[in-house]
């Protein structure tokens, strides 16, 4: 197994806990890899996966290492491209949800603003003060002073600096672009074909469109005849395709290409529940067909049903909590083995 993480700085540490939390009761055996790479080895029943986990939090970290203001700033601008090329009023139509989220921090500053024009203005009444500039002053102080608590609080500044991500993937262009296609065209020279009987790539959230990438890439030099899966869970690829840009357009060809490969068996796990993602849509409708084109098995799953991982904080921010569910054991059967 090959996971390409999501939009998360985290180390394979953490993922490693995470998947020893939801394995607890399957009483499976998880150990270092034998040669000491990225990731972990589990075996139970006589059944034994190597999961490697493929890096890039490097990435996510050095993009999201910056002021909050200018993150704001940046997430803002990236909306107003979202707005500009019609890709939220596809949104609207394929998901509203992902729309919500999407425009959630700029909901919250809105708020902030309308509390702090009011609040300052009812005192400057009270008191007698007629002074518009110094009450517009004080309501902009106001307004900062809440979106700086409320920002990390609700985890906006993350959800800001995805929709800004997948817009520079969309755009396919810039020194963001040019290391992330790099380092994922590197990670799928790493996978080569061995004598495992199963060769799976899994992409969870934004790890789903590295997963695209890679097993495109791959597809060149893996061997005929050889059968080879591609699991994508919560993948955000239908917020890059409603877009429009190079990046966009290549994602699509990427997207045909592994649809048309017959070695390829590829499930797409949503739920309607996770705001993340557009739900139970395939990504052909989005990416367009061509002969030979083949859908992926789209299913949906309840996320309701996972439980929480012990000391992960975020994901008390529900919609955090159920994109991470993707990864967890269900607390009852459901029909879905994570």
């Amino acid at each position: 197994v090959w996971y390409f993480h999501g939009f998360d700085p985290a180390t394979t540490a953490r993922y490693r806990r995470i998947f020893e939390a939801a394995s607890e009761r399957f009483s499976a055996d998880i150990s270092d890899l034998p040669d000491g790479g990225d990731g972990w080895q589990v075996s139970r029943v006589g059944v034994t996966a190597r999961i490697n986990y493929c890096r890039y939090e490097d990435l996510v970290r050095d993009f999201q290492y910056a002021p909050l203001w200018r993150r704001a700033l940046r997430g803002y601008g990236a909306l107003w491209g979202y707005a500009r090329d019609g890709a939220l009023a596809r949104m609207w139509r394929l998901g509203k949800r992902n729309l919500g989220l999407a425009l959630s921090p700029l909901f919250v500053a809105l708020v902030a603003l309308g509390l702090g024009v009011g609040v300052m203005t009812a005192i400057a009444g009270m008191a007698g003060l007629s002074s518009v500039p110094m009450t517009v002053i004080a309501a902009l102080i106001w307004a900062l002073a809440l979106m700086i608590v409320a920002y990390p609080a609700f985890y906006l500044h993350l959800v800001a600096d995805l929709f800004a991500y997948m817009r520079v993937l969309a755009l396919g262009q810039g020194g963001d672009w040019a290391t992330y296609r790099q380092r994922v065209a590197g990670l799928s020279e790493m996978i080569q074909a061995g004598e495992e009987d199963e060769t799976l790539l899994v992409g969870h959230s934004l790890g789903g469109l590295a997963a695209i990438f890679a097993i495109e890439a791959l597809l060149d030099r893996w061997p005929q005849g050889r059968p080879i899966a591609l699991l994508t869970l919560g993948s955000v690829h239908g917020a890059v395709l409603v877009q429009k840009g190079v990046g966009r357009d290549r994602l699509a060809e990427a997207i045909r290409r592994v649809a048309t490969d017959r070695r390829v068996f590829w499930l797409d796990v949503t739920s309607p529940r996770d705001s993340f993602c557009f739900p139970l849509i395939d990504p052909l409708v989005l990416a367009g067909t061509v002969e030979g084109t083949v859908s992926p098995r789209v299913i949906s799953t309840r996320l309701a049903r996972a439980p929480r991982i012990p000391g992960a904080r975020r994901t008390v921010f529900a919609a955090l909590g159920r994109l991470v569910g993707y990864l967890l054991a269900q607390q009852r059967g459901s029909g879905y083995d994570y």
